[in-house]
C-alpha cells in the first residue's frame, strides 16, 4: 500500500512539474475509509474514520506542520473554494470550514469535534449511523439497531473475516462477535481511557451528563444539515 501511494503520488507530482504548474497546484491526499478490515471499514469507530490527510499549499510558508485540528470531508470543498477565490454557496448545509487558514498551525482552537455518518456501504447494506466525536469521547447513534450489522462483500470474503466466523470463540479484538453484529441504539466511549472503544458507557449513570451533551450536539447537527434521519426523533 505504501509503495502504491509513493508511486501514484509521485506520478502526479511529476506530471505537475513537467507541465510547469507545480507551484499552482493545491494538493490533498486522503482515503475513503480506514483500514479495509472488519471493525474498521463501514464503521464509525475510530479505526474506520481516522484517515490519512496530507495537504500541500504551494504558498505555505511554514511547511512540514503536523496539525491536529479535527477535520472532516465536509471541510475539503470550502478549502478548495477559498483557494480558488470562489464564494461558498449560501444554500450549502454541510457546514464545512476552510482549512487554508490553519495549515501552518499545530493546534488551532475551535477545531475540537467532528461529526460522521453512514447510511449504507452497498445498496443491500442498510444500517444508518450518525456519530459525534470530541477529543475525549464519542457517541454513536445506530438508527437501525434492531438489525444485524451488515458486512461488506469484500470484507466478508476476506480470510480475516472468514477466520473470525470459523473460530470456536469468535471475537474482534476484545469485542465478542455477537456484540459487533448486534448493537444498541446508543454507544458512548471514553476515548482517553478506552481508545479501542470496547466499553460502552451509554447506560452508565456516571456518564449521563456526557451522553446528554453529545446527544444534544448530534441532534443539533442533524437538524442543521437537514439529515433525512432527523425524522426518527419525531416518529420514535
Amino acid at each position: 500500500a505504501i509503495r502504491r501511494l509513493d508511486g501514484a503520488v509521485g506520478a502526479v507530482l511529476g506530471a505537475l512539474e513537467q507541465s510547469g504548474r507545480e507551484d499552482d497546484a493545491f494538493l490533498v491526499f486522503t482515503s475513503d475509509n480506514g483500514a479495509p478490515f472488519p471493525g474498521a471499514k463501514t464503521n464509525l469507530y475510530d479505526s474506520g474514520i481516522q484517515l490519512p490527510f496530507l495537504v500541500r499549499h504551494p504558498m505555505q510558508i511554514r511547511r512540514g506542520v503536523v496539525c491536529d485540528a479535527m477535520t472532516s470531508f465536509v471541510d475539503v470543498a470550502p478549502t478548495m473554494l477559498e483557494w480558488l477565490r470562489i464564494e461558498k454557496p449560501r444554500a450549502s448545509k454541510a457546514k464545512g470550514r476552510s482549512l487554508v487558514r490553519i495549515l501552518e498551525e499545530s493546534r488551532p482552537p475551535e477545531w475540537n469535534e467532528i461529526f460522521a455518518g453512514q447510511s449504507f456501504h452497498e445498496v443491500t447494506m442498510y444500517y444508518p449511523m450518525r456519530a459525534v466525536r470530541t477529543r475525549t469521547h464519542k457517541l454513536i447513534l445506530n438508527l437501525a439497531h434492531p438489525l444485524e450489522f451488515p458486512i461488506a462483500e469484500d470484507v466478508f470474503a476476506s480470510k480475516t473475516w472468514q477466520g473470525i466466523l470459523h473460530h470456536p470463540d469468535p471475537t474482534l479484538g476484545d469485542r465478542p462477535l455477537s456484540a459487533y453484529l448486534r448493537r444498541p441504539r446508543i454507544e458512548l466511549y471514553d476515548l482517553v481511557a478506552d481508545p479501542e472503544e470496547r466499553t460502552n458507557l451509554a447506560e452508565d449513570p456516571r456518564n449521563g451528563g456526557v451522553r446528554r451533551d453529545l446527544e444534544g450536539r448530534l441532534r443539533d447537527w442533524q437538524e442543521r444539515t437537514d439529515d433525512p434521519w432527523f425524522v426518527k426523533y419525531i416518529h420514535e
